[in-house]
C-alpha cells in the first residue's frame, strides 16, 4: 500500500507543478483535441484540433528539462498542416496527464 500512495503523491505533485491547465487557457477549444503530442526530444509538447470551429488549432508549449513554458495557440485553415506544425513522424503521444 505504500508504494501506492507513493506513486499517488508523486502524480498529484506532477499535476499541480505542470503550470496553467491546457483547457483552462484562453483561446482553447471547448472539446479535447484530436491529437496530444510530444516531440521526440521533448522540448515540445502539444495538442492538434483538425478542424474545430471551421479552422485547424495547435496548443503547444516549449520544454527544457522538467520545465515547460505558457501555452501558445496557432490557427490555421481545415484540410491540412500549419507551416509551423511539426511533421507526424516527430511526434509521438504525450506521455502524462495530457489534457485536463
Amino acid at each position: 500500500m505504500k508504494g501506492y500512495w507513493a506513486r499517488r503523491s508523486v502524480l498529484v505533485f506532477a499535476l499541480v507543478g505542470c503550470g496553467e491547465q491546457p483547457s483552462k487557457v484562453e483561446g482553447a477549444p471547448a472539446s479535447a483535441p484530436d491529437e496530444s503530442y510530444q516531440l521526440e526530444s521533448r522540448t515540445e509538447e502539444g495538442f492538434l484540433w483538425h478542424c474545430a470551429a471551421k479552422e485547424r488549432v495547435r496548443m503547444f508549449r516549449s520544454c527544457s528539462g522538467q520545465r515547460c513554458g505558457k501555452w501558445t495557440i496557432a490557427r490555421g485553415p481545415c484540410g491540412g498542416p500549419m507551416p509551423d506544425e511539426p511533421p507526424p513522424f516527430q511526434r509521438r503521444p504525450m506521455t502524462g496527464a495530457g489534457w485536463w
